[in-house]
């Protein structure tokens, strides 16, 4: 697990509303994602050095809970630094990420490891 992904991990962990917490967690079936990154005409991740697709993973899949609302669901990338989301194919995977979710009606959100969040980890 990257320093991100714990950082995160944390925070998530003391949330109260949260029940669950799914890590690299599967966008299956391939087919959709594959579906998704041709409407978008990006190439498809596959599996380095060859042509085999490669499945996607949600860095962590949150399920969610209180009286008021009941259960929902939250996906969440995990950035090590912003300057990740300047790189041309970290955005596009993210893109892929992002219209799977909102064709399921999750939210999706990316969190970075800014040194703030950071400072929270720590207390």
């Amino acid at each position: 697990m990257s320093e991100g992904e714990s950082s995160f991990l944390y925070l998530a962990e003391f949330r109260d509303s949260v029940i669950d917490i799914r890590e690299q967690f599967p966008l299956l079936p391939i087919d959709l994602s594959i579906k998704i990154a041709n409407t978008l005409d990006l190439r498809h991740p596959t599996i380095p050095d060859s042509k085999v697709l490669n499945v996607l993973t949600m860095d962590c899949l949150l399920t969610c809970y209180d009286k008021h609302k009941g259960v929902w669901y939250e996906a969440v990338s995990v950035k090590s630094k912003a300057e990740d989301l300047a790189d041309k194919r970290t955005a596009e995977k993210l893109d892929i990420e992002r219209v799977w979710w909102e064709l399921l009606g999750v939210p999706f959100r990316v969190y970075i490891n800014t040194p703030e969040n950071q400072t929270v980890v720590v207390n």
